[in-house]
Formats: structure tokens, C-alpha cells, sequence
């Protein structure tokens, strides 16, 4: 069987301390969170504000500016081949 070195032995250990004193004392009962204050009262306005249903239509909103300006340059495509073709050396 291995032996196991010291170095590590030592850091396990000092691991399973820290892991100990913080099971003692629990952040949420200290007030400590980890998430910062600011970012938890942006939450709160938004999920007063609709929430879920404000951020469904932000998505649509960007959804629809990225298909209609995918449509618009696919119809300048089209709209104007013959340029293109007369700039092309190879179609001529």
C-alpha cells in the first residue's frame, strides 16, 4: 500500500477544519450572503415589476430586430444580383 505524503495529509486536514468551523457558523444566519446587496434589490424590482414577463419580451424584441434585419439583407441580396455578377471575374 502507498503512503500518502505529508504535505497532503496536512492540507486534508486543514480542509476538513475549515469545512467544520463553516458548518458552525451558517452564513444566512450571520446575514452574510454571496450574492451582493445590489444585484438581490435588482432582482426583487424585477420580479415585482412582471418578472418573467418583462424578460420574455426583451427576448422577443431582440428575436425579432435579428430576423428582420437577417430578412432585410437577404432581400438586398436578391433585389440587387447584377452587380454582384458583373463584379464577379469568374461569371463573366
Amino acid at each position: 500500500m502507498t503512503e500518502i505524503p505529508e504535505h497532503l495529509l496536512k492540507r486534508a486536514q486543514a480542509a476538513r477544519d475549515k469545512a467544520a468551523d463553516d458548518a458552525a457558523t451558517p452564513a444566512a444566519a450571520a446575514g452574510d450572503s454571496r450574492i451582493p446587496d445590489h444585484l438581490l434589490e435588482r432582482s426583487k424590482a424585477a420580479r415585482a415589476d412582471g418578472g418573467a414577463v418583462a424578460v420574455a419580451d426583451k427576448l422577443l424584441n431582440h428575436l425579432m430586430f435579428a430576423c428582420t434585419h437577417t430578412l432585410q439583407r437577404m432581400l438586398k441580396m436578391m433585389i440587387s444580383p447584377l452587380p454582384r455578377l458583373a463584379a464577379d471575374p469568374l461569371n463573366t
